[in-house]
């Protein structure tokens, strides 16, 4: 699929053919889409396929004709067991296009497009778009943090009364988010850095600045990703231990109940024989032998209370 953007109003609008300073936003893209866009914008067909891989790693490269930057973006998953993921878009930059590769539409993409206005995004200006975008993209990072902190401080307080896998999986979930994250966001790091040597690029202030923002953001999310990971860590070496003490407990418990409850079972019982037993004949029989019980029964109830069996 193949859309096309360029400021109107200063707005993000579609359009329906190329005209210099457009945005062209690909998403997986058919063979004949690319041919299509490859012989327009005379960018490598093969540079275009290579965004299409899940693996492909974060880069930036620049030729005579164009230059093009992979960057991991984090996604919400589809899958049952996973909470986030990542997946790469590749952005590539002419003097007069800026043109989008990625497997699936973005809600990154989708937000930049709708905040336009209030935003100045511009398609004119590769490098302030690019900046723009891996600015918005470690905001996007930090608030899905955020949320796995969020959801780990859930699961951690139904965690003390699991006697279940569920939390379990929950926290494997989150760790192999977090995981994810921290291949993407290492990965990004060598990128930014080359990014402030490049000479082929020329950033104006207003640029520099901003890729000084992105950094300060990159740096924080890593340090947040080393930190939940860590305390996620910590919860997943303790949570099967977590699990198991609280079944013991249950069983304690109910082991407990048995014992309480087989003293008035075993006394009615030897009563339910037919041999003679004391005070059978007595009127008061059944009351003497309730009473006597259940005395018995509170006496072991407070035995275990006190050894804390109970």
């Amino acid at each position: 699929m193949i859309k096309i953007y360029n400021i109107r109003d200063n707005t993000l609008k579609e359009q329906g053919k190329f005209t210099k300073g457009s945005w062209i936003n690909v998403v997986n893209p058919t063979k004949e889409e690319i041919d299509t866009i490859s012989t327009y914008l005379y960018i490598d067909e093969q540079d275009i396929e290579s965004v299409l891989d899940a693996d492909e790693r974060a880069r930036i490269e620049v030729s005579r004709n164009y230059g093009v930057i992979i960057v991991d973006v984090p996604i919400a998953s589809a899958e049952k067991n996973e909470i986030y993921q990542t997946i790469p878009i590749a952005i590539f930059f002419t003097e007069e296009y800026i043109l989008t590769v990625c497997v699936e539409e973005l809600p990154l993409l989708e937000k930049m497009i709708k905040d336009s206005s209030r935003k100045d995004i511009n398609t004119s200006t590769p490098n302030l778009f690019i900046l723009q975008f891996l600015y918005n993209n470690s905001i996007l990072y930090l608030n899905f943090l955020r949320k796995i902190d969020k959801k780990s401080r859930e699961v951690e307080k139904e965690l003390n009364e699991s006697l279940s896998n569920s939390e379990l999986l929950h926290l494997l979930a989150l760790e192999k988010s977090l995981v994810f994250f921290k291949v993407s966001l290492k990965s990004l790091q060598p990128v930014l850095e080359k990014m402030t040597k490049l000479t082929s690029i020329q950033f104006t202030e207003e640029e520099k600045a901003l890729l000084e923002d992105v950094i300060i953001e990159h740096n924080q999310a890593v340090e947040m990703t080393e930190i939940y990971s860590g305390v996620l860590n910590g919860m997943l070496n303790t949570s099967a231990s977590i699990i198991s003490n609280n079944l013991n407990n249950v069983m304690k418990t109910l082991t407990s109940i048995t014992l309480i409850i087989s003293i008035p079972t075993v006394i009615g019982s030897f009563y339910g024989m037919n041999v003679l037993l004391p005070i059978q004949d007595d009127p008061f029989a059944f009351i003497y032998i309730l009473l006597g019980s259940t005395f018995m029964s509170l006496i072991l109830t407070i035995i275990l209370i006190k050894k804390k069996l109970f």
